[in-house]
């Protein structure tokens, strides 16, 4: 990735936006941490890039890497680049030119202006896994001279975001077994199959739906947590097998079911 003459070599793709050239590369994960280095907390919010970290977010990210090694998604990582680099493009037609490599001095200054935590949960699930460190992170570069122009990208990359309704998140999860569970127990419980609201955390008065699937799985985990809690505790660091981890969640699929069949019952106006 580097060579004697102390330059940054990547591999680069070419673009234009508001006029100006922005580049679009790959970095290996275990290049973030040095590539990447973060600001000193104690300077005031003015004189930083970017906001200060969320440290609580950090563990949970580093988490899901680490636990889906094999499956996880990862966004790419847009950063500012503070140095006079040189694009090197692999010929002179129209799409070779931009394709090439991009010639970083090492002295550079690299700012992140989105993706400051996935940067960082990188550096801690590499310690779990250093396997993590072969794999690569898609990196949006532009060429940004200056505290101000590093602060506004920060600005405009970051206006637009919209969280995503916990609902839909949860309808759109294929992976968590509290997901799992919840999904079967809306498909095979009646009154929840035809008034569910699968995209909105909440509703509104015109509302069709009775149920927020946010809230019914919140209702299901408080259910399954008190019927389990009352069982006699595994073993310390007893692994389940996959056969038994698929029994427990069709078990718990059935009493959930069992449950909430019985409270419609009762309410007629279900």
């Amino acid at each position: 990735m580097s060579t004697p003459s102390f330059e940054y070599i990547l591999p680069a793709i070419r673009g234009i936006q508001a006029g100006r050239e922005y580049y679009v590369s790959m970095c290996p994960v275990r290049f973030l941490p040095k590539l990447f280095p973060f600001e000193s907390e104690d300077l005031p919010p003015e004189l930083r890039a970017i906001r200060t970290l969320n440290k609580t977010r950090i563990p949970e990210i580093a988490d899901y890497l680490v636990k889906n090694y094999t499956s996880y998604t990862c966004g790419a990582i847009a950063a500012s680049i503070d140095a006079d680099i040189t694009f090197e493009a692999v010929g002179n037609e129209a799409e070779e030119r931009k394709i090439g490599r991009l010639r970083v001095p090492m002295d550079a200054k690299f700012t992140i202006n989105d993706g400051q935590h996935r940067r960082a949960a990188f550096e801690m699930a590499l310690r779990e896994n250093p396997q993590l460190g072969y794999e690569t992170v898609a990196l949006i570069l532009y060429l940004d001279i200056g505290l101000e122009n590093s602060q506004q990208k920060f600005a405009d990359l970051n206006n637009f975001q919209v969280p995503l309704e916990s609902s839909l998140s949860l309808l759109y999860n294929h992976r968590g077994d509290s997901a799992v569970v919840l999904k079967a127990v809306v498909k095979q419980v009646e009154v929840f199959r035809c008034l569910t609201e699968m995209e909105r955390g909440s509703l509104n008065g015109r509302s069709p739906k009775l149920f927020a699937l946010s809230a019914i799985d919140r209702a299901t985990i408080a259910l399954l947590s008190n019927i389990h809690r009352s069982k006699q505790a595994k073993p310390p660091r007893y692994r389940a097998t996959k056969q038994e981890k698929q029994e427990e969640l069709t078990q718990q699929i059935q009493q959930a079911v069992s449950y909430w069949n019985a409270v419609s019952s009762f309410i007629p106006d279900w």
